[in-house]
């Protein structure tokens, strides 16, 4: 039996969070992130601290992935770019005087990261369509 539009667009979105989350701890783990270059940005910057050309490749892979698993391409491209927001506004909570321009900071992070992964989810959809 198929699930539900709604089941699949929430554990798309959770397996975007789940996975955006493994690839900066694999980053981290295989030393191809920079380290921390600015005090009280630890948690942004165990996200953006992994961004070069191999692992957006494999931030859009992932993307089309579940994008063409998912009904809706917006639910993994939200999912994978929440962890970036969530950790940045973890970072204002904790730190208020660092993040002055927090609603930017938001924006400045969360845009790009959800274009990326939002037209990797395009991408896989319009290629599951195809197939079909």
């Amino acid at each position: 039996m198929a699930r539900p539009p709604e089941r699949m667009c929430i554990w798309c979105l959770l397996a975007g969070m789940f996975a955006t989350v493994l690839l900066a701890a694999l980053c981290h783990a295989l030393g191809i992130a920079r380290e921390d270059q600015t005090p009280g940005y630890g948690l942004t910057e165990y996200f953006t601290g992994c961004i070069s050309l191999p692992v957006v490749c494999v931030y859009v892979g992932i993307g089309a992935t579940l994008g063409g698993i998912s009904r809706l391409s917006s639910a993994p491209a939200i999912g994978l770019a929440l962890p970036l927001p969530l950790a940045c506004m973890a970072e204002v909570v904790l730190r208020p005087s660092h993040h002055n321009l927090w609603p930017f900071e938001l924006v400045l992070l969360w845009l790009p990261a959800f274009g990326i992964a939002w037209l990797g989810a395009i991408a896989g959809k319009s290629l599951v369509t195809r197939v079909k």
